[in-house]
């Protein structure tokens, strides 16, 4: 058992609390403009690098290369992309700073082995806890994870293959292969930010929703049981800084809430008596704390 930490306003913690959901932003809305693309580089200069060190007898992985690469952006710029982010770290000064109400707001503890409810537990394709791989701008490919299977999928594939290699032998011969490796890469590319986030310790709840280019193909059986999706709430659009921003309600096990920390700038007492409150009437279990961080409001 691990705990994940959600920093919240008083707001938001009402409703996480009582919808039981979580609202998943797309990740087209977040803070960093580079959310995603960042991600997509790393497997287009890994690409290049890799098409620089193939000899000419080898030439049919590279075009292997250069069309799944291709298709990996393509596919992203395609698909819905929603998460919702939490830390390792509790009662962190610089989260209550970035995602409290100026540095006051709440912390939910939750229990990560109980958070996403039974009834997604087999969506794994489309719903995924994922830590954050945080990288310098000059990255090498140190990060090797996900690049380690990119490759290996690469020469395996190629070798079941014969003549030239086409956008139409990766759809027809392809297909179920290459879309798990698409979802793999969606999942990794969601996940990679610049290391001065690193004291974040991020860890993301990430929802991969439709393909608007992979659902024709998805008559394959195999492919359907694929990118099969679960009955969630409808897309609801919210408020930020005067702009809509699309969300994907997630519901969680609310047994995951193992504590709600109060922070560091609320009246402490007030706070408390409310949240208590809340709880009992709710009849929900969690511990109430305070922050132990001595910030205040001048």
């Amino acid at each position: 058992m691990s705990s994940l930490y959600h920093y919240t306003s008083g707001s938001s913690l009402l409703g996480i609390l009582q919808s039981e959901t979580f609202w998943d932003t797309d990740i087209r809305f977040l803070n960093d403009y580079e959310e995603l693309n960042r991600g997509l580089d790393v497997f287009e200069r890994f690409a290049e690098g890799l098409l620089k060190d193939l000899k000419e007898e080898r030439e049919h992985l590279s075009e292997m290369l250069r069309i799944l690469v291709g298709n990996i952006r393509r596919n992203a710029n395609l698909t819905l992309i929603n998460l919702v982010s939490f830390s390792t770290e509790p009662d962190n000064l610089r989260q209550w700073m970035a995602y409290g109400n100026s540095g006051s707001g709440y912390c939910i503890e939750f229990d990560s082995d109980l958070l996403i409810p039974e009834s997604l537990s087999d969506f794994k394709n489309c719903l995924r806890l994922t830590p954050v791989e945080y990288i310098d701008n000059d990255f090498g490919f140190y990060y090797s994870s996900s690049l380690t299977k990119f490759t290996g999928f690469l020469f395996e594939t190629v070798q079941s293959l014969g003549g030239n290699i086409s956008e139409e032998i990766l759809i027809e011969k392809m297909s179920l292969r290459a879309s798990r490796l698409f979802i793999d890469s969606m999942f990794v590319a969601s996940s990679i930010k610049p290391s001065e986030f690193s004291d974040e310790r991020e860890i993301r709840l990430l929802y991969i929703g439709e393909n608007k280019e992979l659902e024709a193909h998805h008559n394959i059986d195999e492919l359907h049981s694929l990118y099969k999706k679960p009955t969630l709430p409808d897309i609801g659009f919210k408020s930020s800084n005067d702009i809509l921003v699309s969300y994907q309600p997630i519901p969680f096990n609310i047994k995951a809430v193992k504590k709600v920390i109060i922070g560091p700038t609320i009246d402490m007492k007030l706070a408390k008596m409310g949240i208590t409150e809340f709880r009992d009437r709710n009849n929900l279990n969690f511990e109430i704390t305070n922050s132990s961080c001595s910030l205040r409001k001048l």
